[in-house]
């Protein structure tokens, strides 16, 4: 989502790894890790232009960072999103093109 600013907030929806975690009962999954790890990758082709690692499944992209990433304002962003395992490492990752949406405080 854009902000008025020009900075976007990009998110996702964390899922588990753990065995039967995709149960309907619960608010939101088990992590199934010590921590709550990402790699997130903005890409410009198939070159990744950012790499970033997060303890939440959000990331601010400001107007600074998207020109010095690809050169403008883009209106979608291509990015993949792995979580970071203690044990195995990243998972796969999930890739996508996505519109920005505006109007978002």
């Amino acid at each position: 989502r854009s902000r008025a600013t020009g900075d976007v907030t990009l998110s996702w929806i964390r899922r588990s790894r753990l065995a039967g975690a995709d149960a309907w009962t619960a608010a939101d999954v088990a992590l199934g890790e010590e921590t709550e790890r990402y790699r997130l990758e903005i890409l410009a082709g198939p070159v990744a232009v950012r790499t970033i690692e997060l303890a939440t499944p959000s990331f601010l992209w400001t107007a600074a960072a998207q020109i010095a990433d690809v050169g403008a304002t883009p209106v979608a962003v291509t990015l993949r999103v792995a979580q970071i395992g203690t044990a195995l490492g990243p998972g796969i990752a999930r890739h996508a093109t996505i519109p920005i949406e505006e109007g978002r405080p």
